[in-house]
């Protein structure tokens, strides 16, 4: 299942359309667990993103700006019991619509069709890193060098057949 979301009419930063992503990826997380409850036991929700600022408002205790803040609260209270990972943006499958990739390309991706190779193996996933220790300046840098958009949704399923 796929989502879109068109940019607003009024700029935002690039940082800001990341959490932006990240409220759609839950929204499609929450949707998702709420119309298969009956064929299925979800037992974790996973959102990953390869936007290290989202990551840090996340893990963040201070005061954030209204529109993040605002934002970072209906994540939580979508899916209180996610687990919010990043992953890189070259093992990031959403990032290859981004980039100048053809048909066929897209069509032949294992990392479009199967994700990371990694994913499967939780034991392999990335280190999210410590996103509650940075500072004001690294705060600056990640506002910076956040240049991605996408995010996708990983549920962990036990299959219920009863």
């Amino acid at each position: 299942m796929a989502k879109t979301k068109a940019a607003p009419i009024k700029p935002h930063t690039i940082p800001k359309l990341e959490l932006t992503a990240l409220m759609l990826a839950a929204r499609l997380a929450k949707y998702i667990s709420e119309a298969y409850a009956d064929e299925l036991s979800i037992e974790n929700i996973y959102l990953w993103t390869d936007s290290q600022i989202t990551l840090y408002w996340l893990s963040s205790k201070k005061l954030l700006p209204v529109y993040v803040q605002n934002r970072i609260d209906e994540i939580k209270a979508l899916v209180p019991d996610a687990e919010f990972r990043y992953v890189s943006t070259k093992n990031n499958p959403s990032n290859l619509v981004f980039r100048e990739t053809s048909y066929d390309s897209l069509k032949g991706s294992s990392l479009w069709w199967g994700g990371p190779t990694w994913l499967p193996h939780q034991n392999m996933w990335p280190e999210n890193g410590p996103f509650d220790d940075v500072g004001d300046t690294t705060t600056g840098c990640l506002l910076e060098e956040t240049l991605s958009l996408p995010v996708w949704v990983t549920l962990s399923a036990i299959m219920n057949w009863d």
